[in-house]
């Protein structure tokens, strides 16, 4: 089945189970965020029977030092697909906080596909509460209800997950609470998580007037 590329002057695309674009480019790890110090490693794949091996990721505009630290693989053929990789330690001396890859291919009529890939860089970050209260109190009459958010910031992102009462209970970042009829008290904890540690915010949820 092919489909029409716009790009490569409206010449067909046969598409592929195993490459669902004629290009896929991005980010392989860090998955949850790329901070200072990290390794980062980008990919670019396009399918076999469409383009050549000519496929190049690299820093827009030229950066002469990223280029003198990186190491760059020659493509390789994976299965349906031309494959290259860009690697390299990330440091402040190389890259501003926000840098864009592009990602380039020859087609083998002879033209050419390009995509853009903004990645923004972050200081690491251990999860922290904003307002730095871990244990709350909160008192509800029997027919309200009121809202817990889980304000824990760092970077990479922390992912936030909820228990009551011991029991899991969601990853919003935030969640309506109320206690049932038969309640004297509930206990809600959140936990927010990145690579570099964790931190956990507890509320108390009892009866008004008691």
């Amino acid at each position: 089945m092919g489909v029409k590329n716009d790009s490569c002057e409206g010449q067909k695309w046969e598409k592929i189970d195993h490459q669902q674009e004629e290009m896929e480019f991005g980010v392989q790890s860090p998955a949850d965020g790329v901070l200072y110090e990290d390794t980062l490693n980008i990919t670019c794949s396009v399918d076999v029977y469409n383009f050549t091996n000519d496929v190049k990721i690299y820093p827009v505009p030229e950066n002469v030092v990223a280029r003198q630290h990186a190491k760059i693989y020659k493509p390789v053929r994976d299965r349906y697909a031309w494959t290259t990789a860009y690697e390299i330690h990330v440091s402040k001396d190389i890259f501003a906080r926000i840098v864009q890859f592009e990602c380039t291919a020859m087609n083998k009529l002879g033209s050419s596909l390009s995509k853009i890939k903004t990645v923004e860089f972050h200081d690491p970050i251990v999860p922290h509460i904003t307002d730095g209260i871990k244990s709350r109190k909160i008192a509800l009459t029997p027919d309200a209800s009121t809202t817990l958010v889980c304000n824990v910031q760092g970077a990479p992102p922390p992912t936030i997950s909820w228990r009551k009462n011991k029991i899991f209970h969601g990853t919003n970042n935030s969640i309506i609470v109320s206690l049932g009829e038969n309640e004297t008290m509930a206990e809600y904890e959140c936990k927010g998580k990145n690579r570099l540690g964790s931190v956990n915010i507890t509320w108390h949820i009892v009866p008004a007037g008691k």
